[in-house]
């Protein structure tokens, strides 16, 4: 029981989320996912009410078969070709985003900004950075040409007024400044 009589949650803040996400997709669509969170919603989602969703890794794997309980540590390795409908090379996955077959796209980051902006790069100054990120990846333009789902940890070390290096950009400044810098669809 919670202080308030309340029952303990039976669940994770991180499986909560996964949940939540996973019912922000719809049948049809195409969703690009990557590791933990966001390939557990989507396989949620496709499981429970969306059979016709299709997944996409940045490692190439389109349409994979995700044994329950066995989340891949990586989309690069080789469980994730499991029954697959395709596997490609990743400049041909990233084409398939640049070409606007993508419906969603999971993100992730290190800090997030008032505005959906992600850092997955640097921490601190860009000449001397306290910390470096893994980096984009695909990020720029999984958040450029898709619609985002920002899928992370809320711990208040993320939420920052304005992020040391915009990696993947949510609504820039605000306004119709996406729309400005020619960033056809997405944001969260």
């Amino acid at each position: 029981m919670t202080k308030h009589g309340a029952p303990a949650a039976a669940y994770t803040a991180s499986e909560l989320l996964a949940v939540m996400a996973s019912r922000l997709l719809n049948d049809g669509q195409i969703v690009f996912a990557g590791v933990g969170i966001p390939l557990l919603a989507a396989t949620l989602a496709q499981r429970n009410f969306a059979p016709h969703l299709t997944i996409l890794f940045e490692g190439g794997t389109i349409g994979p078969f995700i044994v329950p309980g066995e989340l891949p540590p990586s989309t690069n390795e080789q469980r994730c070709t499991r029954r697959a409908n395709m596997v490609l090379p990743i400049t041909d996955v990233l084409l398939l985003l640049q070409r606007g077959y993508v419906d969603v796209g999971f993100m992730g980051g290190a800090q997030i900004d008032r505005f959906g902006n992600l850092n997955s790069s640097f921490i601190g100054d860009a000449d001397n950075p306290k910390i470096r990120l893994p980096g984009t990846g695909g990020g720029n333009d999984i958040s450029s040409l898709t619609n985002m789902i920002v899928a992370m940890k809320h711990e208040k070390r993320r939420f920052v007024g304005e992020v040391d290096f915009i990696t993947s950009p949510g609504w820039l400044e605000g306004r119709r400044t996406r729309e400005d810098a020619g960033l056809p669809q997405g944001g969260m």
